[in-house]
């Protein structure tokens, strides 16, 4: 009878596992009973992973691009003239 109850104790405990981008059943945790937490299948890690490489590229590529296309400052800043600056705008206290 022990035996039963300790199963009945472990069953209430324990929660499902969903992929959170296919929702394929992922088997069960320790856990408050009924509860679902999510984590990714194998199949949708591999996907989100190649995703994330291809965006952290594309970030890397326009911030090269961007470095490149800043001007240094031996080139525009020392052409720049405090005459023909726009003003600044004031604040109340400043």
């Amino acid at each position: 009878m022990q035996d039963r109850n300790q199963l009945i104790a472990t069953k209430e405990e324990i929660m499902k596992r969903i992929c959170c981008k296919c929702g394929k059943y992922l088997g069960e945790k320790p856990g408050p009973k009924d509860a679902v937490t999510h984590g990714f299948c194998d199949l949708c890690l591999e996907i989100y992973r190649a995703e994330m490489l291809v965006a952290l590229e594309n970030i890397a590529k326009a911030d090269s691009k961007k470095d490149q296309a800043s001007p240094s400052a031996s080139g525009y800043a020392s052409k720049l003239r405090p005459d023909k600056m726009p003003r600044q705008r004031r604040t109340c206290c400043g």
